[in-house]
């Protein structure tokens, strides 16, 4: 009973162990922010997940209104991504001044 006591005890904390040092890890990770258009819907992605998306399909033919709505959800995401992004690019297009205003939204959530 005594060494199955200590055995459960060893593997439990090697498992502890385990997940502890991948939280410890991960916790400074900061990676890119890419925005990509696919048809009527915006997605986010952080590195190779699909972090979010919405529609666009009743104003898919005006890009400025696109930004705004890309600047909007960004913003009402941002306390979430200032964790995680370091950069913000979009996957088609290379317009750094904008890619920096988003990039400037995110990192104002941090104060």
């Amino acid at each position: 009973m005594e060494i199955g006591t200590i055995i459960g005890s060893t593997v439990a904390l090697l498992i502890m162990g385990f997940w502890a040092l991948v939280i410890y890890r991960t916790k400074g990770r900061k990676e890119p922010l890419t925005i990509m258009e696919d048809g009527d819907v915006v997605r986010l992605f952080l590195t190779d997940d699909t972090y979010d998306e919405f529609s666009i399909a009743d104003i898919k033919d005006d890009q400025q209104k696109i930004y705004e709505a890309i600047k909007n959800k960004i913003q009402y995401r941002s306390k979430e991504l200032v964790r995680f992004v370091d950069r913000v690019t979009f996957f088609r297009d290379d317009d750094s001044k904008k890619e920096q205003e988003l990039l400037n939204i995110i990192l104002s959530a941090k104060a």
